[in-house]
C-alpha cells in the first residue's frame, strides 16, 4: 500500500517578498557599481599623480635650464654691445685681440631654449587632462603649452636672423684659425674657449683677425647687425622668456598642490 504525501503548496508571493528580493538585487548591483567607481577613482588618482610628478620634473628642469641660458645670453649681449662701442669709436682693428673676441663671442654660435614637451604633449593629446579635477590646473597646463608654442616660434625667428646675418660675419670676416689648437687638436668646447680667451689663458698670436675694410658703408652694416642681434635677444628675454618663467613657476605651484592632495 502506497502512501502519498501531499506536496507542499505555496500560494502567491507576497509583495513584501518581491520588495525584499528587489532591494537585495539593487543593493548588489549598487555595491558593484560603487566598488568599480572606487577602483576607477583610485586608478585615475594614481595616474594623475604620476602625470603631475613627471610634468613637474620636466618644468623644474626647464626653468633651471633657461635660467642658466639667461646668464650665458646676458654675457653674449654684453660682448655684443662692447663690440658696437669699440667699432663705433675705433673702426675695425685688424690685429686687435679684444675686438676680435668681442665680435666672435656674439656671432659664433647661437644658444636657444629647447623645452621638454614629451610628457606635456602626452597629457594633452591622450586626453589625460581629465584626470585632473582642479580646473585652474587644467587651464594652467593649456596656457603653459601656448607659451611654449610662442617660444618655439620665436626660436625660429632668431635662428633665421642668426644664420642669415650673424654667421656670414664670422665665416667671411673673422679669422677662425686661433681655434685650431683647441678644436682641431683638442676637446675644448666653445664656452671654455671663450672663457680662456677672456682670462688670458689662451694667447692669440695671429695678426689678421678682423678682416673688414674700414669704409663707412661696411661699418654701418656691421654695427646694424650687432645692434639688431642685441635687440632681438633682449626682446626675447624680456617679452617671451620672463613671462614663460612666471607661468612655469605658477604651474609648478599648482602641480605641487595636486600632489599634496
Amino acid at each position: 500500500m502506497e502512501v502519498h504525501h501531499p506536496h507542499g503548496h505555496h500560494g502567491p508571493k507576497k509583495s513584501k517578498e518581491y520588495l525584499l528580493e528587489f532591494l537585495m538585487l539593487f543593493a548588489a548591483v549598487s555595491l558593484g557599481f560603487l566598488a568599480e567607481n572606487i577602483r576607477e577613482g583610485f586608478i585615475e588618482r594614481h595616474r594623475s599623480h604620476e602625470l603631475a610628478l613627471a610634468l613637474r620634473t620636466d618644468i623644474e628642469q626647464d626653468v633651471e635650464k633657461i635660467k642658466i641660458l639667461n646668464v650665458s645670453r646676458t654675457d653674449i649681449l654684453r660682448k655684443a654691445k662692447l663690440a658696437v662701442f669699440d667699432i663705433e669709436k675705433n673702426g675695425f682693428k685688424r690685429s686687435d685681440t679684444n675686438q676680435y673676441r668681442l665680435m666672435l663671442r656674439a656671432a659664433y654660435y647661437w644658444q636657444y631654449f629647447e623645452p621638454t614637451t614629451a610628457n606635456l604633449d602626452q597629457i594633452i593629446n591622450s586626453g589625460s587632462l581629465r584626470y585632473f579635477k582642479n580646473r585652474e590646473l587644467v587651464e594652467a597646463i593649456s596656457t603653459y603649452r601656448n607659451f611654449i608654442n610662442i617660444i618655439e616660434s620665436r626660436n625660429e625667428r632668431e635662428k633665421q636672423f642668426f644664420y642669415d646675418v650673424m654667421q656670414p660675419i664670422v665665416l667671411d670676416h673673422l679669422n677662425l684659425s686661433p681655434m685650431d689648437t683647441t678644436h682641431f687638436n683638442g676637446d675644448m668646447i666653445n664656452k671654455d674657449f671663450f672663457n680662456k680667451i677672456d682670462s688670458g689663458m689662451i694667447n692669440i698670436k695671429t695678426k689678421d683677425l678682423v678682416l673688414f675694410d674700414n669704409d663707412p658703408n661696411t661699418k654701418f652694416k656691421v654695427l646694424n647687425a650687432y645692434r639688431s642681434f642685441s635687440i632681438n635677444v633682449t626682446n626675447t628675454m624680456r617679452t617671451y622668456i620672463k613671462p614663460y618663467v612666471i607661468e612655469a613657476e605658477h604651474l609648478i605651484q599648482l602641480l605641487n598642490k595636486e600632489l599634496e592632495d
